[in-house]
């Protein structure tokens, strides 16, 4: 019976993921011989540097806080939440675990191993790729480059009115030049849009909330926002879900978002653009070639020809008695 490959990794992080979850109690307690008592800053960091000192030392040599740090950057996005200190421990045991690791390798000479080198050649690479990238970001997307890209956008963007309304939907014309008769002479018009309006906002009293022009069908968005606040339409709309009789509540203009709200959305559509912008350079300035999986050259396949008298395929009809309300803020 063939048994199936051996996979470090399908270990090795469920008894991380455990030993995290154990907390610093968890791993290797009792086992190893406790630091004598900290030393001033100054003296504990070996470089000199009070920000880094020493956490550990294995065999002599020392372990620092950075390497710890540098390690944390390796655990899976949801963990990186938490605080530093109560992973701390178990970060800590993962660099002791891999310099004793790499220590074995060293001793077995395994440095040289053709397996080792062509891992060690992949990794260089993605890591060298990674912080490339990343010091061209820091490089162009700077704080005064994101101020400058926010006030461009407002300033390019067209000012976005709301409307609130309620409406009272009926089905034919008779009926809603009928209901508009009733509100002229004093009935209440949601009152009479719970009694009378086939729409899903009926039990509401027609009330649709606040929406956007492009939220609605368009003779029901001009005839809303051509309204003044207060005003009912005096001749009934006709859309694809009948007729509507409209009451425009309120006319608001929506400001644009702060900086601050927007800062991290515009700092990812800058970093993109970099990398994009950065890689095709790159591209263009090189010879690619490409092959199939099995080195075969690759065909590239010929373009055919549409067929004469084709037409572009209908949009299925809308569906529903009235335009979807937007939720009440």
């Amino acid at each position: 019976m063939n048994r199936p490959p051996f996979r470090l990794g399908e270990i090795v992080r469920p008894l991380l993921l455990a030993v995290l979850l154990a907390g610093p109690s968890g791993y290797a307690q009792g086992q190893e011989s406790k630091a004598e008592p900290e030393k001033p800053k100054a003296e504990k960091a070996e470089k000199g540097e009070a920000d880094d000192p020493v956490v550990a030392r294995l065999d002599g040599k020392p372990i620092y806080r950075s390497e710890v740090e540098l390690q944390a950057k390796s655990l899976p996005k949801q963990y990186r939440r938490l605080p530093f200190a109560s992973v701390f421990p178990m970060l800590l045991n993962q660099v002791i675990d891999r310099k004793l690791v790499a220590a074995e390798v060293s001793r077995q000479g395994l440095e040289n191993d053709p397996e080792v080198e062509k891992r060690i050649a992949d990794i260089r690479e993605r890591v060298v790729h990674e912080i490339y990238l990343s010091r061209r970001v820091q490089i162009e997307v700077t704080e005064a480059a994101l101020r400058k890209r926010y006030e461009r956008q407002v300033k390019e963007a067209p000012a976005v009115k709301e409307a609130r309304a309620r409406h009272i939907l009926v089905k034919t014309e008779e009926e809603a030049i009928a209901v508009i008769a009733e509100l002229e002479n004093g009935a209440e018009f949601a009152a009479t849009a719970k009694a009378k309006s086939i729409g899903p906002s009926a039990a509401r009293g027609g009330d649709l909330g606040y929406f956007k022009r492009q939220q609605m069908v368009p003779p029901f968005a001009e005839a809303a926002f051509a309204l003044e606040p207060g005003k009912m339409t005096k001749k009934p709309v006709k859309t694809q879900f009948g007729w509507h009789i409209i009451l425009t509540e309120d006319i608001r203009e929506i400001k644009p978002p702060s900086f601050e709200n927007k800062r991290e959305q515009l700092h990812t559509e800058m970093s993109r653009e970099v990398v994009r912008t950065e890689m095709f350079r790159l591209r263009k300035s090189a010879k690619i070639e490409r092959f199939n999986q099995d080195g075969s050259p690759v065909v590239e396949p010929k373009a055919e020809p549409a067929e004469k008298g084709a037409e572009p395929e209908a949009k299925p009809a809308d569906s529903g008695v009235e335009p979807k309300p937007n939720p009440i803020k």
